[in-house]
This record gives structure tokens, sequence and C-alpha cells, in this order.
């Protein structure tokens, strides 16, 4: 990648982070919020639902494949 889109590939990484935490948020809290409905106290189901997606997440970043050609010699 050249050197003058540095900046703008950075921009969209932060971007994709900042979408993609909010929308995460707002599905847990949609599937607590449904699930509980009527059960006050009872958030079970969301912090299952939570567990699930971060073990999916760390899965797939561990299957992700590592590719870091042209890094070396840069300091």
């Amino acid at each position: 990648m050249p050197e003058s889109d540095h900046g703008r590939a950075t921009g969209l990484v932060n971007t994709a982070q900042e979408l993609g935490s909010a929308t995460g948020l707002a599905v847990l809290a949609t599937v607590a919020t449904t699930l509980t409905l009527g059960q006050l106290g009872t958030f079970s189901a969301g912090y299952l639902a939570a567990a699930a997606t971060a073990a999916t997440a760390c899965l797939a970043a561990a299957a992700a494949p590592r590719h870091r050609s042209g890094l070396s010699g840069r300091s």
C-alpha cells in the first residue's frame, strides 16, 4: 500500500471497529431485552449470547491467516 493511503486505511479500520462495536452492543442488548421481558433480573440469556459471540470471535481470530510480509526491516 502506498504511504499516501495509510491515513485513509487507518480511518477505514477505525470506523469499521466503531461500527462493529456499536452493532454488537445493539444486538446483545436486543437479545437480552427480548429474552428477559417479564423476567426482571434474569439476564443469563443475554450473558450466554455475549459469551457465545466472544467465543466465536476468538475462534475466528485464531483461524485468520497472519500475513505480515513487507514489514521486516522497518523500525
